[in-house]
């Protein structure tokens, strides 16, 4: 019985271990499931109206607010301050730009083969703050 006490305190420990990872996994697919079923609401001047009137709102009777667990909303993106502009192509203009440098080179191995290899030197994002407005509507 001594030789199997490690064993049992071992199991004990994988048994914990798969529960856990299956509680995460289980966990993912409902969100993934939730995220995927999520309603597309346009912005418009019935935005309020669109979200009091879903079956999946809920109240919040403390701050008195009414909210939609997971909601797409569509609709233009409208730089608040000033629009970012690459240095690299001057034509495009966004509120969110991510860089990123890589080295690209090709190397010959012991086989006398060549191969290509990438080094990222460095990565950054700049982002600008916007807003979503409705394409029918001018931003002011």
């Amino acid at each position: 019985m001594e030789d199997f006490v490690p064993e049992i305190i071992c199991l004990g420990i994988d048994l914990v271990i798969c529960g856990c990872l299956h509680m995460a996994v289980r966990s993912a697919e409902n969100m993934i499931k939730d995220l995927s079923n999520s309603p597309q609401i346009a912005i418009d001047e019935n935005l309020n109206q669109t979200i009091q009137n879903h079956p999946s709102c809920i109240f919040d009777a403390d701050s008195k607010t009414k909210t939609i667990p997971y909601a797409i909303v569509r609709g233009d993106v409208t730089p608040i301050e000033e629009a970012l502009t690459s240095n690299y192509a001057s034509d495009l203009v966004g509120v969110i730009q991510k860089v990123s440098f890589i080295e690209h080179k090709k190397k010959l191995d012991k086989s006398a083969e060549w191969y290509h290899s990438t080094n990222t030197i460095a990565k950054y994002t700049n982002e600008s703050p916007f807003c979503l407005t409705n394409p029918q509507v001018p931003f002011t």
